[in-house]
Order: structure tokens, then C-alpha cells, then sequence
């Protein structure tokens, strides 16, 4: 601290994910286990704890039912614009929605929605971040102003 030149500030947070729970080998959804949630399906997207469904032209209703029905209350999952509408992404430029997911699925609890055969590296992963939960929204950080 005492190299930082005055009147500077260092910032630190720690953003990089809870460690993994004792359970969490059976806290994992693996998508290519079910190929049900495939159907309508083009693009599976985002991260274990953020996914972004991209839905095939016609498919985003089912895809959601089929989704919502599968994974139940292990995870919010909603459409684009109740995602939108609910303040998920802050304020999204019109410009900008279509980078988001037709559908979006945010794992509760220590849930991670993974695909082994076509993610393995990604599914291999045991410290991951990115969904709704307070350990993730309300990371620490600490402020230092050089005086």
C-alpha cells in the first residue's frame, strides 16, 4: 500500500465464486443428461450459474415450459424480457437484448447447470459465480485511499 503514489485509491473485491460445497458433485444439472431441454435448443450459452438458452426461430415458449418444468425451484428461469423487465441486467439498451438468452436460467442454491459433453472443461470447474444469490450479488470489497 505504502507504493501507491498520493492521493491514489486501490480497490480489492472478490468476485471469483463461493468455494464448493461438501455435496456439490450432487449439485450439478448436466443439460446433455437430458436431452429433452435440447429440443428447441440452438445455442447453449453463459456459464453453470448464468445460462442463456438461444431458442431455434418458433421454439422459446417450449423451450422455457420444458426448462421451468425440469428444473423447478432449483433455478429461476424466465423468458428474455421478464428477465429484463425483473432488473437482471440493469438497463438494457434496445440494441443490446438480443446478446441475451431467449430464455435464462439462474441456478438456486448451489446448483450448477453444466454440460459435460459439450462444455467439459467449463463442467470440470468447482469455484463458479454468476447466478442470483446474495453470496454472489453481495461480494465484499475493501477500499484504500493512499494519504
Amino acid at each position: 500500500m505504502q507504493a501507491l503514489p498520493k492521493p491514489e485509491e486501490l480497490a480489492e473485491a472478490t468476485p471469483w465464486g463461493d468455494p464448493p460445497p461438501p455435496n456439490w458433485a450432487e449439485d450439478k444439472f448436466d443439460v446433455d443428461e437430458h436431452p429433452e431441454l435440447r429440443s428447441g435448443l440452438a445455442l447453449l450459452g453463459g456459464e453453470p450459474r448464468a445460462r442463456h438458452l438461444y431458442a431455434r426461430r418458433g421454439a422459446a415458449a417450449d423451450l422455457l415450459a420444458a426448462w421451468r418444468e425440469t428444473l423447478g425451484d432449483r433455478a429461476w428461469v424466465m423468458s428474455r424480457d421478464e428477465a429484463i423487465k425483473e432488473g437482471w441486467f440493469g438497463p438494457v439498451d434496445a440494441a443490446m437484448t438480443s446478446r441475451i438468452g431467449d430464455v435464462v436460467a439462474a441456478p438456486a442454491g448451489s446448483l450448477a447447470i453444466v454440460a459435460t459433453k459439450a462444455e467439459p472443461r467449463d463442467s470440470a470447474l468447482t469455484g463458479m459465480h454468476g447466478s442470483l444469490t446474495p453470496s454472489e450479488q453481495l461480494v465484499p470489497a475493501l477500499m484504500y485511499t493512499a494519504a
